[in-house]
């Protein structure tokens, strides 16, 4: 068998050389045979269906990218304050009650015509283009009523929990299992929608010390009436205005009070960037019909 394998030139096939030493019965034989490999190099193919499995360990941080079209909610709960402001054009609707006294103050050109008739009648008819000037002033509660086209503002405040939930149709890349923190960064053009629901109360108080003036102004008639009992009846009839001026330092304070959720709805088509940190391990699994070429340097001199 050596005497047949000498004869191989240096150059010769790789594979013949290769069955050919594996048919030499002594292990001398079998050296003297791989020596015609000197400097050579022997390939092996491996061709087949398997499965190669590789497992990464280490501190290192991986980026997860999910890309799609989906909808963001977040839910905001727990115990805080909410700030309600408002700003716009409106109207204002002033509503006094309470124990108050009114002095009626007529000023102007007029004349006076008393007639005396009957038993003990005394009846004074006022004419003429006057104003009447009403000053009401006591211990009273103002109310007021806002209606209008405007803008509410609300600013939530406090110690919550937010909870962000991520629903659609996306696809994620890679698969990380480990301890380690997880940081969501959402970017693109999308909308904020605040929904405040539950059972609460707005409350409007006004306080402070000031005066409310109520002036009528018109042509109208002022009738007095004097009766044997001593009592007068002042009766204004006719067209005219009556305005309601309210003057003096006072706060308007809204005060929202009640339990309540607010929701946050994110929606619009943008990206969620994820960003794993921490020491954890990385297991790659490849699957397919594949081939796989190993190429082996062989070296045969020292060991002969």
């Amino acid at each position: 068998m050596s005497q047949s394998l000498s004869t191989l030139p240096p150059s010769a096939d790789v594979d013949n050389v290769h069955q050919a030493c594996l048919g030499s019965e002594l292990k001398l034989q079998f050296i003297d045979c791989a020596v015609r490999c000197w400097g050579e190099l022997c390939r092996e193919v491996v061709s087949g269906v398997f499965t190669v499995e590789e497992v990464v360990t280490g501190v290192f941080t991986v980026e997860v990218v999910v890309t799609g079209v989906f909808t963001v909610e977040v839910v905001v709960t727990g115990v805080f304050t909410v700030e309600v402001v408002v700003t716009g054009v409106f109207t204002v609707e002033v509503v006094v009650t309470g124990v108050f006294t009114v002095e009626v103050v007529v000023t102007g050109v007029f004349t006076v015509e008393v007639v005396v008739t009957g038993v003990f009648t005394v009846e004074v008819v006022v004419t003429g283009v006057f104003t009447v000037e009403v000053i009401v002033t006591g211990v009273f509660t103002v109310e007021v009523v806002v209606t209008g086209v405007f803008t509410v503002e609300v600013v939530v405040t406090g110690v919550f929990t937010v909870e962000v939930v991520v629903t659609g149709v996306f696809t994620v890349e890679v698969v990380v299992t480990g301890v380690f923190t997880v940081e969501e960064v959402v970017t693109g053009v999308f909308t904020m929608e605040e929904v405040v629901t539950g059972v609460f109360t707005v409350e409007v108080v006004v306080t402070g010390v000031f005066t409310v003036e109520v002036v009528v102004t018109g042509v109208f008639t002022v009738e007095v009436v004097v009766t044997d009992v001593f009592t007068v009846a002042v009766v204004v009839t006719g067209v005219f205005t009556v305005e309601v001026v309210v003057t003096g330092v006072f706060t308007v304070e809204v005060v929202v009070t009640g339990v309540f959720t607010v929701e946050e709805v994110v929606t619009g088509v943008f990206t969620v960037a994820v960003v794993v940190t921490g020491v954890f391990t990385v297991e790659v699994v490849v699957t397919g019909v594949f081939t796989v070429e190993v190429v082996v340097p062989v070296e045969l001199s020292s060991s002969i």
